[in-house]
């Protein structure tokens, strides 16, 4: 007889739902699943009560990674552990190898603990890959820690090397399954042991978390996922649209029971966080004109293959020219701004003007900039030298901690809000001590508002 889910759920305050599964039925409970509260969104109980019940669970809930029975040391280094830090180690050594909590939060020592243990009792070899600018940051804190070595992720998808234990920092660089570093990462991991760090799990799409859970041999078939959390359905191409979302309530409830996640308003003390919205008034030139009526043209269209490519190289000509049209307007802003600063750009030009433009001591770290000479500049500005870094949202919204700023102004704005939320917590993070003031500054009419 097949068991049946029943679903029972407790109102919380915030409008969340505590929910305890209970199952029907001669079958064995599923032991990726238990009697294991889970607490969800209102709106994500909601999704998982209609479809779930209705359905049954899919196979791949009953999947779990076995759990390492070794304690959390209590001596130095380990002494340096936060409760919550603690006690998220244990769940790691419980058989969850997703570590997504906030910004902030300190996944960094977290993994370093897990590694080291693994370390002392089984004598593993450990290799962590991480973007390239995070490398100095990783060999710095694993010092008296766990004896490592770091590639970037560029680096060991040409290649590869062998170790016991990954640990993928930044793990969303993987995201996209049918890149070459997604498969050799995904590859190496598979075949040995593996730990995934990343605040952002899902920047933009639920399409993005099969590659990381595919590293822990975990979850379904790309295509099982997709047709179930992502709406998937053929386009007018041939291809498969995997951009859409489905059974998100189900989805969460299964990620909950394989990765460890707190935000950082509950386990830390930080100080307020503001965010305030500036309206700068640039005229839009007339070559910007021409592109937005050519877009918004593509747009009221049918679309076809050859008006999708040109939809999306205007979108990166409107991006390129907004940025350039706000530069003499964020000048004479930041010539009002007080005290350290952090302003994120995307583009190189713009970044380089605005320091260029700047009167105070700055420096203008992005991707061209080596990684060693970003990180000294950075602890340069973190002892007091210097009124304001301009950074590259692409190169330095991750890894970074530059709790000595209380502002951060963002020039121009990225596409997905998950980098957002990662450039703002270089500043509002663990070790901050002044409220944090956030601006973004926009420019009516142009791709801002789009």
């Amino acid at each position: 007889m097949f068991f049946k889910p029943t679903l029972f759920g407790e109102r919380l305050p915030g409008g969340r739902v505590r929910v305890t599964p209970r199952w029907r039925g001669k079958r064995k409970l599923p032991s990726g699943l238990g009697l294991r509260p889970w607490i969800l969104s209102g709106e994500a109980f909601r999704s998982l009560e209609t479809n779930w019940c209705k359905k049954g669970p899919p196979p791949f809930l009953e999947e779990t990674l076995p759990p390492f029975d070794f304690p959390v040391p209590l001596e130095a280094p380990f002494d340096r552990l936060l409760p919550h830090q603690r006690e998220g180690v244990l769940s790691l050594l419980g058989g969850k190898r997703l570590l997504c909590d906030e910004m902030g939060v300190g996944k960094t020592l977290q993994a370093l603990a897990f590694a080291s243990i693994l370390q002392r009792h089984l004598s593993w070899t450990v290799g962590v890959v991480c973007p390239s600018y995070l490398k100095e940051v990783w060999r710095r804190a694993a010092e008296g820690w766990v004896e490592l070595e770091v590639h970037s992720y560029s680096l060991m998808a040409r290649r590869p090397e062998r170790y016991d234990l990954y640990v993928l920092d930044e793990a969303h660089y993987i995201k996209s399954p049918g890149s070459k570093r997604s498969k050799v990462l995904r590859k190496l991991c598979r075949k040995a042991h593996a730990l995934l760090l990343t605040g952002t799990p899902q920047k933009n799409r639920p399409n993005e978390i099969w590659s990381l859970l595919n590293a822990l041999n975990l979850g379904p078939t790309w295509g099982e996922w997709v047709r179930r959390y992502c709406d998937a359905k053929k386009n007018p191409f041939g291809g498969m649209d995997a951009r859409g979302a489905s059974l998100q309530g189900e989805m969460w409830a299964y990620l909950e029971g394989q990765m460890v996640r707190r935000r950082s308003l509950e386990v830390l003390s930080l100080p307020e966080k503001q965010r305030a919205l500036f309206h700068l008034q640039v005229p839009l030139s007339g070559k910007m004109r021409g592109k937005f009526k050519r877009w918004k043209e593509i747009n009221r269209g049918e679309l076809t293959e050859r008006t999708e490519r040109e939809r999306k190289k205007l979108i990166m000509e409107l991006y390129i020219l907004t940025g350039e049209a706000k530069i003499p307007f964020i000048a004479d802003y930041l010539g009002g701004v007080e005290g350290p600063c952090l302003v994120f750009g995307v583009h190189v030009k713009v970044l380089e003007s605005l320091g260029a433009s700047y009167k105070g001591t700055s420096w203008v770290l992005h991707g061209g900039v080596p990684a060693e000479e970003r990180q000294a500049c950075v602890d340069r500005f973190q002892a007091g030298e210097g009124e304001c870094l301009f950074l590259s949202i692409g190169a330095c919204s991750t890894g970074l901690t530059i709790t000595r700023a209380s502002r951060v102004i963002f020039a121009e704005w990225p596409f997905s809000p998950g980098d957002l939320e990662q450039a703002e917590a270089r500043a509002w993070r663990l070790g901050q001590t002044s409220k944090v003031e956030i601006t973004y500054l926009h420019a009516e009419g142009t791709l801002d508002t789009w």
